[in-house]
């Protein structure tokens, strides 16, 4: 009787001792009750770059215009015959793309019955992460840009109207204090990114910040120490620490999560950015933020569409951004 029916289980495509083991299994099998939750770096761009919202939705390009001035005043022997001097406006008109970008997330049924037995909402974790998955997108397009993934646009580090600093001190890695460097010529080498800046804006800006990629900032976080007369001492704060409070047009210092590494084209660099985080400056132009559609049910699963619009960076003066490339190793 037990062959028979051994027989017909096989026949059917399933086996008497293959069943028994998974029930046993699962029987003896633990279940967790917490949910471990993937860990993601920061996104940084809302916090580095100034927003800049608003348009009509339909807009596939946007125009904005750079206004200056000339003319100058002068003294006047005679009122009544002289030409007063004429000031006039010059201006320069630009151009920008407006594209979408989106994702979408997808529920089964099955999915949703299942999440009563689960301490997680799979509607609600997929909507999470494909809203993470859009930011993603804008992170790496503000930074980097100008590849074709990135919608053609470019980002911080590839904009070709942004300054290039030239450094005698092109390797931070031999001069970090981790061997036999001198942590002095990193401070000097971003005091004199800072003044560049300064400078070159006529100290229309005062105070600039300093972004860099983590590898950079790493060396940073190291002790700092100074050299006088062949005697090395010790100071107990970092490099970090040191260069804000020694470099006068220096405000911040942070570490973004977009890595550097080829910038510009440049080979195997790090570039480093220097700019006063001011909307005066330039902004990063985000017409529609994000936007949820109704879930659209089709095939026993609801798909959700997610939505958003982007214009790129406007720089309105350059000659206050600097950059700098750097070593990587």
């Amino acid at each position: 009787m037990s062959k028979y029916l051994n027989i017909i289980k096989h026949d059917c495509g399933d086996r008497f001792d293959a069943g028994e083991t998974a029930a046993f299994s699962r029987e003896l099998e633990y279940v967790h009750a917490e949910v471990i939750a993937a860990k993601y770096p920061d996104l940084t761009f809302r916090n580095v770059v100034p927003i800049k919202s608003g348009a009509p939705l339909g807009a596939t390009s946007h125009r904005w215009f750079e206004i200056d001035g000339f003319g100058e005043a002068k003294f006047l022997d005679n009122l009544a015959t002289e030409d007063f001097p004429t000031q006039e406006l010059k201006g320069d008109e630009q151009l920008g793309k407006i594209r979408s970008f989106g994702a979408k997330y997808i529920v089964t049924v099955e999915e949703l019955r299942a999440s009563a037995l689960m301490r997680i909402k799979p509607d609600t974790e997929k909507a999470i992460l494909t809203r993470r998955s859009m930011e993603t997108l804008l992170d790496k397009t503000v930074w980097g840009g100008r590849s074709a993934k990135f919608g053609g646009f470019e980002g911080l580090i590839h904009n070709n109207t942004c300054t290039d600093y030239t450094t005698s001190l092109a390797n931070w890695f031999t001069e970090s204090g981790g061997g036999a460097g001198d942590p002095s010529k990193i401070i000097a080498n971003i005091r004199g990114i800072t003044e560049a800046a300064f400078l070159a804006t006529k100290g229309a800006f005062q105070l600039f910040d300093l972004f860099l990629p983590p590898e950079l900032g790493v060396l940073l976080d190291r002790p700092m120490s100074l050299t006088m007369n062949g005697v090395t001492t010790a100071l107990q704060q970092t490099i970090g620490q040191y260069a804000l409070q020694s470099c006068s047009h220096l405000r911040s210092i942070s570490t973004n999560n977009w890595r550097l590494s080829n910038a510009g084209g440049n080979g195997d660099k790090h570039r480093v950015l220097c700019y006063p985080n001011d909307p005066t400056v330039f902004d990063v132009f985000i017409p529609l933020d994000f936007e949820q559609f109704a879930p659209e049910f089709s095939g026993m699963a609801f798909t959700t569409h997610c939505h958003g619009k982007y214009g790129g960076v406007r720089k309105k003066h350059p000659l206050a951004m600097r950059r700098m490339d750097l070593a990587t190793s």
